[in-house]
């Protein structure tokens, strides 16, 4: 079996924080790519990034999980995530290993389905990922902290205060630093904050999540969403665990101090084959990595 998992499966590393499909050791190598759509470069220096360029058409990019480095925002605007395009798809497109490689922002489309299905329950990306992040945190308790202070705290209110502050939006321009491949794996590097409750600016804070925010569990990891296109597969990819990046930007003090990892099984050629998917799912309460996958031949079925 290879490509993606077709099928929503949390798949990361128990308490030493190694991935599920392999353990090889990162190294820095160069991804170089063209670029379409609104995106912003930032360049790092040391200890932090900023800004570098606004809607360049190529970029290349270096470094690894222990020292990345400068990152694309795909979607990305000066304003952010406000008045990032959630209708158009912003790529990073360039060759990994003799394959072709096409990583995405997020649409609406991607999102909600077609039919832009926006209701809690429905059967698209948007209910997958956010079940998945709650299952992850423990939702259970997390509701039952909030009944203490009085508060009703279902899964759908969560969904529609997310939904309706611009939560979705907000996830949907990765940061990407850097595509790397060892052997059997390809490592793709988003760019993040270490924790999401520490900012105010963040998309899982006051303004996304109204009066449900403190009940937010401590130290929350997770990544923004990147889509990819590889090996004849399109899935959508988020991390729930990072590492610290040793950068910061310099706008905030903040964002990019978070490395998210997402690891890919290489082909062909190195073509190993991923966890079957009921080897995914027995690692579902860990935590990690969750992504959902579909063939392309099966987009419009």
């Amino acid at each position: 079996m290879t490509g993606f998992v077709n099928k929503l499966a949390l798949a990361t590393s128990v308490a030493l924080g190694m991935t599920a499909i392999g353990s090889a050791p990162a190294f820095a190598g160069s991804f170089t790519g063209s670029v379409s759509g609104p995106n912003l470069y930032y360049e790092f220096n040391g200890t932090n990034t900023s800004v570098g360029g606004t809607n360049v058409n190529s970029v290349t990019l270096t470094g690894d999980s222990t020292a990345p480095g400068n990152n694309i925002e795909l979607g990305g605007t000066i304003l952010h995530s406000s008045t990032a395009d959630f209708w158009n798809a912003s790529t990073l497109s360039g060759m990994i290993g003799g394959q072709s490689i096409t990583l995405s922002s997020m649409t609406e489309t991607d999102w909600f389905g077609a039919e832009l299905n926006k209701s809690f329950g429905a059967n698209n990306f948007a209910n997958q990922w956010f079940n998945a992040a709650l299952d992850a945190y423990n939702f259970n308790s997390i509701a039952a902290n909030a009944a203490m202070f009085g508060h009703n705290l279902t899964r759908s209110s969560l969904f529609n205060t997310f939904l309706m502050g611009g939560g979705f939006a907000r996830a949907s321009d990765p940061n990407i630093s850097y595509i790397n491949q060892e052997n059997n794996q390809v490592k793709i590097g988003l760019a993040g904050h270490f924790t999401l409750n520490t900012d105010i600016n963040n998309f899982l804070v006051a303004q996304k999540l109204g009066h449900f925010a403190p009940f937010v569990p401590q130290n929350v990891q997770l990544s923004e969403i990147v889509k990819v296109t590889y090996g004849g597969d399109t899935g959508y990819f988020s991390s729930l665990f990072a590492t610290g990046s040793g950068l910061f930007d310099l706008a905030d003090g903040r964002s990019h101090n978070g490395n998210y990892e997402i690891t890919l099984a290489a082909i062909p050629g190195n073509d190993v084959s991923v966890p079957e998917p009921s080897t995914m799912l027995a690692l579902m309460a860990v935590g990690g990595l969750f992504a959902t996958a579909k063939r392309k031949s099966a987009k419009n079925a």
